[in-house]
Formats: C-alpha cells, structure tokens, sequence
C-alpha cells in the first residue's frame, strides 16, 4: 500500500500561517555602541603575569605557563619551583609575556627580561604591583 502524494497548496499554507524564527527571536537593539565591547580585559592565558593572593606564595608575581584545566593553573617564577595553584588564588594583571607553552626555566627567565627591556613601563607595572601587593 502506498502513501498519497503530499498536497504542496497544505504544505504552502502550513508555512505562512506558522511565524517564522527570526521574527519571534529577534533582539532590541544596542542602546550604544561600547554596549557591544567585551567587559574583560585579562583573560587566563600562556605567559600572564599573576599576583598569588592567597597560601604560601602570598605576594609573589608568577607567569602562568600552561592550563591544567578549568580550576588550576601551572605557574612559575625565576625564584620559585614550578607548581600548580588554583585560580582563585591567583590575581591577574596586564602584562602578558610572549612564551610557549611549557617553556624552560632559562627561556622564561630570558622572556621576561626582554619584555622588560622592550617595555620600560612593564617594570614600573611589576613594582606597583609588588608595592601593591606590599600595602594590603
């Protein structure tokens, strides 16, 4: 037994009655321009400068070398072992350092040193943040 043809004038009549999905969803439009901007300015990434706000590191600046997954982070520092911390112990600033992921210890170091010889104003962020970090 076989099924009659589709009646195409149902068919055409079935899609005007029903509204289509861009006139039920569409959007109010932005009250401004900078409403469409991106509210964050630091993101987690390779070769961010972080601040360790809480633990045994309290104070420290570390660069973030690679992401453990959503809640940790791997970290080091010319002075420090390299470790895991979690983001909520860890206050990121502006300085992104140029690096790849999981670098040597001695490429870091060397990373960093030129990112504050081609950034004068990299160094001064680095010791306001440490005043910072000093005052509270």
């Amino acid at each position: 037994m076989s099924l009659p043809p589709p009646n195409p004038s149902f068919c055409s009549d079935f899609r005007r009655a029903s509204p289509s999905r861009s006139s039920r969803f569409t959007a109010p439009p932005l009250a401004s321009p900078t409403a469409a901007r991106m509210p964050f300015k630091r993101f987690v990434e390779i070769g961010r400068v972080a601040l360790v706000n809480y633990g045994k590191d309290y104070g420290r600046l570390v660069v973030i070398v690679d992401v453990v997954d959503q809640n940790r982070a791997l970290v080091d520092a010319p002075d420090m072992v390299r470790c895991q911390i979690n983001f909520k112990r860890l206050s990121l600033t502006d300085i992104k350092i140029d690096i790849k992921r999981v670098p040597k210890k001695s490429t870091l170091i060397k990373a960093m040193e030129e990112a504050g010889n081609d950034e004068p104003h990299i160094v001064d962020l680095f010791s306001k943040v440490v005043l910072y970090s000093s005052i509270f």
